[in-house]
């Protein structure tokens, strides 16, 4: 049997051109039809059934898939949150490790404080230590050591609760010296500001007092024998007459003996004065003269006087005469040089005021004092021939007389001779 027709596109042949070929292959057509009917009816049935579980699948897939969107959903949620924690969580541990280091940094912080604050307290012990190995405290008596027991150091300290005052320590004396003025001292700062006036006068005339100073060894001189400077200042006028003639004074001091031996006998009658009058004749007389100087070895009154001498406060009292004399200090060194002769004149001042009364007849007398000292020798006979001046003057005025009529008479003779 054919198995193509026209039904299908092929060329029938010739033989199956019969009816019975075409029923025939219709009804195998039909049954092949039929068949796949029945193929395709039951290939529907499972069409349809896998179609129904296709969309039981589909809607199963679809509650899966919205289950799946819901799970996503909520995983996408679950995982933003959990982004969002972990983002937290992140942050946390950087606050975490933050906080860490801030407290390792506190910690250190609070170390090196901790080591501060140890060298801090090592640093008040050392100034303490110091503090108190300068000052010692209240105690009863002078410490020979410091609170602890070391060596004291210059410029200590310590209240002295016996006496209540503060004592500074010197290492230079190892002694504790008082910081206020003992009872003694006080009484002297006392004394001084009484006599503030001499104090001020003092440094009005400080000019005078340096020029004193530069010349204490003088001035210390001067107040030795302030007796004797109080009494010349009282003749300062008569002092500068002397010191201008120191050399006449010198002499005079040397003849000091002779000086009061003259003065004794200035004023009598047929004395001195006489002599000074017949100087020609003391001329004549002083052919014969000796050294006064064995004289001058009986001088001892310096001694009497330094037995009432004041003490620098007298100078302060007497600051008109030390002035007077700062002016006159060239005079007053003078002085000083002659100091001895000037002690022999004080002591005889009434005689030097005598002398400086007659002052041109002194030096007359200066002038010839080896005829006054041959004088002096001679006194005893001058005062017999002052005693009879009128009989020597007499006696003189005969001698002449008698010399010319001797001369006369040599002459007359002279000329007899030579006529015979």
């Amino acid at each position: 049997m054919a198995t193509n027709s026209f039904f299908f596109g092929e060329t029938p042949s010739p033989e199956a051109n019969t009816v019975d070929q075409l029923i025939d292959s219709l009804n195998e057509k039909l049954q092949e039809a039929t068949a796949a009917e029945d193929n395709a009816s039951a290939s529907a049935s499972s069409a349809s059934n896998s179609a129904n579980n296709a969309a039981t699948s589909a809607t199963s897939a679809f509650n899966a898939a919205t289950q799946a969107v819901t799970a996503s959903s909520e995983a996408n949620n679950f995982s933003s949150s959990a982004s969002i924690s972990a983002v937290a969580a992140a942050a946390s541990q950087v606050s975490a490790q933050t906080s860490a280091s801030n407290a390792s940094v506190s910690e250190n912080n609070a170390l090196t404080s901790e080591s501060n604050a140890a060298v801090s307290e090592t640093n008040a012990l050392a100034v303490y230590d110091l503090f108190d190995d300068r000052y010692l405290g209240s105690k009863t008596s002078d410490p020979t050591v410091d609170n602890d027991g070391n060596a004291l150091i210059d410029g200590a300290l310590y209240f002295d609760t016996a006496l209540n005052v503060m004592k500074v320590y010197d290492v230079g004396t190892t002694a504790w010296y008082r910081t206020t003025p003992t009872t003694a001292d006080q009484a002297n700062i006392d004394i001084v500001t009484t006599n503030v006036a001499d104090v001020n006068t003092v440094a009005d005339s400080i000019a005078n007092v340096n020029i004193t100073a530069g010349n204490i060894a003088n001035v210390n001189t001067t107040a030795t024998n302030i007796t004797n400077v109080n009494t010349v200042a009282g003749i300062s006028g008569n002092v500068t007459t002397v010191a201008g003639i120191s050399g006449n004074v010198t002499t005079v001091a040397t003849n000091n003996a002779n000086v009061t031996t003259v003065a004794s006998n200035l004023t009598s009658a047929n004395t001195i004065g006489t002599v000074a009058t017949n100087i020609a004749n003391v001329n004549t007389v002083g052919t014969n003269i000796a050294s006064v100087n064995t004289v001058a070895t009986n001088v001892a009154n310096v001694n009497t006087v330094t037995t009432n001498i004041a003490s620098v406060n007298t100078v302060s009292s007497n600051i008109d005469n030390v002035n007077t004399v700062a002016t006159n200090i060239s005079d007053v060194n003078t002085v000083v040089t002659n100091l001895t002769n000037i002690d022999t004149v004080a002591t005889n001042i009434t005689t030097v005021n005598t002398v400086a009364t007659d002052i041109t007849n002194v030096n007359t007398v200066a002038t010839n004092i080896s005829d006054v000292n041959t004088v002096v020798d001679n006194l005893a006979d001058i005062q017999v021939a002052a005693d009879n001046i009128v009989s020597i003057t007499n006696y003189a005025t005969l001698y002449t007389d008698m010399a010319a009529n001797i001369i006369a008479t040599q002459n007359i003779v002279a000329s007899h001779h030579a006529f015979a």
